[in-house]
């Protein structure tokens, strides 16, 4: 599954058996995802701006937000936290999610709380993570008080324009036997890809993937390369022709191919540029200019 531009094939909920993906055994109304999985199934095509509410298992929020002991979760908070050795406690929170994560995979807990935080962050879950919940939805008050919400936009972990690496905010990967359940949150790709490159809000590939009440807002991949510069024109036989004009750039270029890859989508390539102006008429040594286009000779 992916949700991302330049394309979004089987798109938001569909290939939901695919992916273990499914609706609440309760499911009550058209605002808990009462409409059932939806599957569409049309060519890629591109997805700009695009704000994709997934709903798939809402008797969650229905019969309340589920919340551990203080001491069976890890705890991330954007506005207290401090990323320092032996932070993820209630008490004294880690400030980011990738601080927390390479301490904790193999802690038995298998449950991390976020609060009412934007995280700038991209998350690389593999089978480390086989398991884990990553919850969002609490609200944080200056006095280190948790609150559990049934709200999916408090919490938002969004790549970051500068700095980051690849297109992709969420990658789970290789978790196909106990996978991962986002709950509770948005997930948002960078504003624009660079160069060549497609952006991806969650890519799963060969694993399950639970999302509970998660929005996914994946916004422009970047434009294809631009086209080469055209060749120099060419003059008259006799005397050489002045350099042509440079070729104008090629627009972005289509929409590229899948691989089954961390890589997504491969863009295609722009098309060459024009080629260059004529290059000017130029007089042979000691004559005058040629006239009337190129000839054999000029005299």
């Amino acid at each position: 599954m992916l949700v991302g531009s330049v394309a979004a094939g089987c798109f938001v909920a569909a290939c939901a058996d695919i992916f273990g993906i499914h609706n609440a055994d309760v499911d009550g109304s058209v605002g808990d995802g009462g409409g059932g999985d939806v599957i569409i199934d049309v060519p890629y095509d591109y997805a700009v701006f695009d704000k994709v509410p997934i709903d798939a298992n809402t008797a969650t929020c229905d019969g309340g937000v589920p919340v551990l002991a203080a001491d069976k979760a890890f705890w991330v908070s954007g506005k207290h936290g401090n990323d320092v050795s032996g932070c993820g406690t209630q008490a004294a929170p880690c400030k980011t999610i990738n601080y927390l994560l390479p301490t904790v995979a193999d802690a038995g807990i298998r449950t991390v709380y976020l609060d009412n935080s934007q995280f700038l962050e991209q998350l690389n879950l593999g089978s480390a993570y086989h398991d884990f919940t990553i919850q969002g939805g609490f609200t944080i008050d200056d006095a280190g008080t948790w609150t559990a919400t049934c709200a999916n936009n408090l919490t938002y972990i969004t790549a970051p324009d500068e700095g980051g690496v690849g297109g992709t905010t969420v990658y789970v990967h290789n978790m196909l036997d106990a996978g991962v359940t986002l709950r509770l949150m948005q997930i948002e790709t960078k504003t624009m890809g660079n160069v060549g490159e497609s952006v991806y809000a969650l890519l799963v590939i060969d694993s399950d993937v639970l999302l509970d009440n998660v929005n996914l807002y994946a916004q422009n991949g970047g434009h294809g390369l631009g086209g080469a510069n055209g060749n120099a024109g060419v003059g008259c036989q006799v005397g050489a022709g002045g350099t042509g004009a440079n070729g104008t750039d090629a627009g972005p270029s289509g929409v590229g191919t899948f691989t089954t890859t961390s890589s997504g989508y491969v863009p295609a390539t722009a098309n060459s540029g024009t080629n260059g102006a004529l290059g000017a008429l130029i007089s042979p040594p000691g004559g005058p200019a040629c006239e009337g286009g190129c000839v054999t000779g000029c005299n």
